[in-house]
């Protein structure tokens, strides 16, 4: 229960903080799937605020309900033209994220 509630509060404060994808008034800056998210951004710059923002909460979250990211279940996947194209780092935890280039089901 405590998960749940914590996970919809880490949503809720996203949403709220106008970061990440949207379609129209709907928001689709994360995706939550049972203790997976997505996070969606339109460029690396915002990816990273938006990690800090999730890595920030979930310090928060980690004194209290003993839960943290994942750095070794945490990757980047870019979609669009320019995907291929070298550019910045992403970090989690001051830790480099690994890009994929192909995804798997």
């Amino acid at each position: 229960m405590l998960f749940a509630v914590y996970v919809d509060d880490l949503i809720a404060k996203l949403k709220d903080s106008g970061l990440g994808c949207h379609i129209g008034p709907m928001y689709f800056g994360c995706i939550m799937y049972a203790d997976d998210l997505v996070i969606l951004a339109a460029s690396l710059t915002m990816l990273q605020i938006m990690i800090d923002f999730c890595d920030f909460c979930d310090s928060i979250a980690t004194n209290e309900l003993n839960m943290s990211f994942n750095v070794k279940k945490s990757a980047i996947v870019r979609i669009g033209h320019a995907f291929r194209h070298l550019c910045g780092c992403v970090c989690l935890n001051s830790v480099l994220l690994t890009r994929l280039s192909l995804l798997s089901i």
